[in-house]
């Protein structure tokens, strides 16, 4: 059942290789307060909501191999620069470090905690 969920990660990854690539060119850099515009939340929230899919992915079992496999049928993951593979592989592998539960309250409450973890990280990096 849950390995139906797998292939629509590729809608999610198109999500945030779009929004990674506009973090990546330096979007950030053009704003010099320290509050955050709301146009780079929604990044960080998009940024949140793939790290949310990500560990979701990680806590129904998959491997780490079957989730960059179905990234790599991505085209539009494949063609990104160089940075923004970097980004997606390193949400990818943040996810992979939490444990894996069995526990369906433990699962859900990684998935938002690795969320807000890197929801929280990106919102810190925009406001530099």
């Amino acid at each position: 059942m849950y390995k139906k969920w797998l292939p629509k990660l590729g809608w999610i990854l198109s999500a945030i290789f779009f929004v990674a690539f506009i973090a990546a060119i330096g979007h950030h850099h053009r704003y010099k307060e320290k509050i955050v515009e709301a146009g780079n939340l929604e990044i960080c929230k998009d940024v949140g909501r793939f790290a949310f899919a990500a560990e979701k992915t990680r806590q129904l079992g998959y491997t780490q191999k079957e989730l960059l496999d179905s990234i790599s049928q991505n085209t539009e993951v494949m063609s990104a620069n160089q940075v923004n593979k970097a980004l997606i592989l390193s949400i990818i592998d943040q996810a992979f470090s939490y444990p894996l539960y069995f526990d369906d309250i433990k699962k859900q409450e990684a998935e938002v905690d690795f969320s807000n973890a890197m929801y929280l990280i990106c919102v810190r990096g925009m406001a530099k």
